[in-house]
């Protein structure tokens, strides 16, 4: 049977560790968002598609909520921001104008903090001129 995903938060020697475990982010977020993903960019031209796409977003409905919970009032998945919160962040950038984002307020708002911070436009506008020059040729 598999071990069912968790964050949690553990305290050793008075520091506050976020574990994510096992491969929460992966096992419970990513796929479906990325199946989404799939379906927008893949499968859109296909007689299908609408049902398609209803059907993945009936499936990714309920995807938020356990990081939601875990998150609450807080900025941030574990005090400061960090490393867990940003690999977070970028997964959940994938539904940005989507109900499916919309609908949770709290992880809404942790997006745009995330995107806010200058450092994150500086990283991410550097991968989107590698890539783009990539592209280019």
């Amino acid at each position: 049977m598999a071990e069912t995903a968790k964050l949690e938060t553990k305290v050793s020697s008075g520091v506050s560790h976020l574990t994510i475990s096992p491969d929460a982010l992966h096992s419970t977020i990513e796929p479906s968002i990325v199946a989404r993903q799939d379906v927008l960019y893949l499968e859109q031209d296909e007689s299908w598609f609408e049902q398609r796409l209803a059907r993945v977003e009936t499936r990714s409905r309920g995807m938020p909520t356990d990081l939601s919970l875990r998150l609450g009032n807080a900025d941030w998945l574990d005090g400061d921001l960090s490393a867990g919160d940003l690999m977070t962040v970028d997964v959940l950038r994938r539904l940005g104008g989507s109900e499916l984002l919309e609908d949770v307020p709290n992880l809404s708002a942790y997006v745009a903090r995330a995107e806010a911070r200058p450092a994150f436009r500086r990283a991410y506008g550097a991968q989107r001129d590698f890539f783009n020059s990539s592209a280019a040729g």
